[in-house]
């Protein structure tokens, strides 16, 4: 026999109307979702690098995932996927499950510049992959050996125009955002730039340190080492304002260029259908962690400083720089298979 309180329950549900019946399971189904999302992350969350140790996307993830996993109380782990360019660790983020246990830590390369510059890309930046935040900003900077004849950007233009071999110039690779940055100085002023790309930073910035080139379009972490032991000099800084780190360097729009502003910054983004509550978690715990002194300090000393943002700002970032950067790809007739 059912009870008193049995009995009330069931007249109670043969009184509501036949539409609040139907919608009970979607609302409990609402919150249970709700609920799992609020407890995130409920495993191993593990940060993907396109690239190998030591570069700009991999000491940002290394700073973040040590005090997200102290604040989370959960494994959160870096794995240094290469391979495709950058595009392999892109690909693996964007078919993985949407529930915050993989996430991408890239460069401005993976989000803006692939797009155009690859042919045929295995995912789409735009609808496989949602941005969560911007979190470091790394300034290039024009750097010149210790022999070369040109120690500001106008006679690095003088020197290039009177040349007729112009002058070579290293970066990273082929396509990358030392690169074309380079690029669009010298269409910008004319300046007769030949492109030496070399297999990553370090190897470009030791081709300035040994004079191989005389001019090099290099990360403030490649150019460091060799600036301490005085083998390379600083000429002009990409970014839109002087770095804090460095205020003495000209920015090139003070050195007379207008145009060419831009960094390799790094962000972090989800697989598309990742739920709205883990993406605010996480933009969250990596916007407080950019704000800790010892955050700052840590990236100052490899030429980067933190950034910090919404979902929103940094999906704004994306779309604003990417067709900047299609127009030079474009322009140069770049395209990798």
């Amino acid at each position: 026999m059912p009870s008193a309180c049995q009995r009330r329950q069931a007249g109670w549900l043969r009184r509501l109307p036949v539409a609040a019946l139907l919608i009970i399971p979607a609302l409990l189904s609402t919150n249970m979702t709700w609920a799992q999302s609020t407890e995130y992350p409920q495993r191993p969350v593990r940060l993907v690098v396109p690239y190998a140790p030591g570069g700009v996307a991999d000491i940002a993830a290394r700073l973040l995932s040590t005090h997200m996993a102290e604040s989370w109380h959960q494994s959160v782990t870096v794995e240094n996927r290469t391979g495709g360019g950058g595009t392999v660790a892109a690909d693996t983020v964007a078919k993985a499950p949407p529930d915050g246990s993989m996430l991408l830590v890239a460069t401005v390369s993976d989000f803006s510049i692939f797009p155009s510059l690859y042919a045929h890309l295995p995912y789409s930046v735009e609808h496989d992959l949602v941005p969560v935040v911007l979190a470091t900003d790394n300034p290039v900077l024009f750097t010149a050996s210790s022999g070369a004849p040109f120690s500001s950007v106008a006679e690095l233009i003088a020197h290039s125009k009177s040349n007729p071999k112009g002058v070579s110039y290293s970066s990273p690779s082929l396509g990358s955002i030392n690169h074309l940055l380079a690029e669009q100085f010298a269409y910008a002023t004319g300046a007769r730039l030949v492109h030496v790309p070399y297999k990553g930073g370090a190897p470009a910035a030791a081709a300035v340190a040994g004079g191989e080139v005389p001019l090099g379009v290099l990360a403030l972490s490649s150019a460091m080492p060799h600036m301490k032991s005085g083998k390379v000099r600083a000429i002009a800084i990409t970014s839109a304002r002087r770095l804090a780190a460095a205020p003495d360097w000209p920015t090139v729009a003070e050195s007379g260029v207008s145009g060419v502003v831009g960094s390799n910054w790094v962000g972090v983004a989800a697989p598309t259908g990742t739920p709205n509550e883990v993406i605010r978690k996480i933009n969250q715990e990596v916007n407080r962690i950019l704000k800790l002194p010892e955050i700052i300090e840590r990236l100052a000393v490899v030429g980067g400083e933190t950034a910090g943002s919404t979902p929103e700002e940094f999906a704004t970032r994306i779309r604003e720089e990417a067709p900047r950067y299609a127009q030079t790809v474009t322009r140069l007739g770049l395209k990798v298979e």
